[in-house]
């Protein structure tokens, strides 16, 4: 959003966990850019009545999965739902038990790839 313009000023103000209307704000009155597939004239306001900011992009995390979702009940509804889908000639999912627990069993959590990325957009903001 905005290029890290957002972030870097949440950094600079060293503000996290908040929320605001975006009536009356100036973030509000940024062109809305995370709709590029047609020209408009749309600003955050017009598309959003709020904003929350949770974290710094440094703090995110890639969080996929549920500790005990599938447990050894749930398990034989799974695996007779993953034959109906080999019927169908979709063989993506695992059939063996400790494969089953390992995916889709508990919670994976990850440091996101490529944040460099996006550091690189905030901190050319906080130079200006």
């Amino acid at each position: 959003m905005q290029n890290g313009k957002w972030d870097a000023a949440f950094e600079v103000a060293k503000e996290d966990n908040m929320g605001f209307d975006f009536e009356n704000s100036p973030f509000g009155k940024e062109h809305f850019d995370m709709w590029s597939f047609t020209e408009h004239d749309n600003k955050y306001q017009d598309i959003f009545t709020g904003f929350t900011y949770c974290k710094s992009p440094k703090e995110f995390k890639l969080i996929d999965g549920v500790d005990s979702l599938i447990d050894s009940i749930f398990i034989k509804t799974y695996k007779n739902r993953v034959k109906k889908w080999q019927e169908l000639g979709d063989d993506s999912y695992p059939l063996n038990e400790d494969e089953i627990y390992k995916v889709f069993g508990r919670k994976n959590v990850s440091l996101l790839d490529k944040i460099d990325s996006l550091s690189i957009l905030i901190n050319r903001w906080k130079e200006k």
